[in-house]
């Protein structure tokens, strides 16, 4: 019996192996479109759907920790947030709801009023985007078409910082051009021949319209009505944010942000945008 042990032992030996190089993740590459370093393909690795009924995301503690695992694996690249999390804490408090001890956490302003009934302005709007260093008639624009689609100003301003950084004549490397980075095909459905996408009023009017589109396709609450909730807690808000990244077929396919870390770390930073702008009134 002592002489079949060395031979027993070797056979269990790549077993333990394989074991252990399963748990293992070094597929991670930290592109969105990769899937944020796992099989999207596989059925196990999608996170529970997301009802878009609900104010706040609900995850199998499966689900929940695939992202947070892909997150860490990643979180170098994540900024600390205000309540001093980085990484996974950071986008598991985010992704489902629970918003960060902090400020952000708060309902914004309500729309139309500051505290106790005093009216914004679009005046006042526009001082506050001025400060921020943006263009007067990029500002002017923007409050006309939010305006005339019945659009929250201040949320196109915040997809406008996000995609361009309010430059006009931008493109990206997979051809979306102008402030709000629309594709040649997306500026034509909207109504805008594709060669006017970097002018400064076409942009605009298209991707209002378009952003119009997706956010009255997930969100439960009117764009308008935006700032009376806490849109860092709204599962359906950030659905429809996500698709304006995505695509409205990704949002649609994991019933909720997809889990891509580009889309995820878009919705992240266009709320925080928003947060921004409408504290800055």
């Amino acid at each position: 019996m002592e002489a079949t042990r060395p031979t027993a032992l070797w056979a269990i030996i790549p077993a333990l192996l394989l074991l252990g190089l399963s748990g293992c993740d070094s597929s991670g590459d930290g592109k969105g479109a990769g899937g944020g370093g796992f099989d999207t393909t596989d059925p196990k690795n999608r996170p529970e759907p997301v009802r878009f009924s609900r104010g706040t995301e609900t995850l199998s503690p499966e689900a929940r920790s695939l992202l947070e695992k892909t997150a860490s694996l990643t979180s170098d690249a994540r900024p600390a947030g205000s309540d001093g999390a980085t990484g996974s804490d950071r986008w598991g408090k985010f992704f489902d709801g629970s918003g960060f001890q902090s400020n952000q956490t708060a309902p914004v302003v309500g729309a139309g009023s500051m505290g106790g009934g005093q009216k914004i302005t679009d005046k006042q709007i526009e001082q506050t985007m001025l400060a921020q260093g943006v263009r007067p008639d990029i500002v002017q624009t923007v409050l006309q078409e939010s305006r005339a689609q019945g659009a929250d100003p201040m949320l196109v301003f915040a997809v406008i910082k996000k995609e361009s950084s309010f430059n006009p004549r931008v493109t990206s490397p997979k051809g979306a051009k102008g402030l709000m980075q629309l594709m040649p095909g997306t500026g034509r459905q909207m109504g805008v021949n594709p060669k006017n996408l970097y002018d400064v009023q076409s942009n605009v009017k298209a991707g209002v319209k378009y952003l119009k589109y997706v956010w009255d396709s997930f969100s439960q609450v009117s764009m308008e009505g935006l700032s009376l909730v806490n849109p860092f807690s709204r599962s359906d808000v950030k659905a429809a944010i996500a698709a304006y990244n995505a695509g409205p077929g990704a949002v649609e396919k994991y019933e909720g942000v997809p889990p891509f870390r580009e889309t995820q770390d878009y919705v992240e930073k266009v709320l925080n945008y928003y947060q921004e702008f409408r504290q800055g009134l």
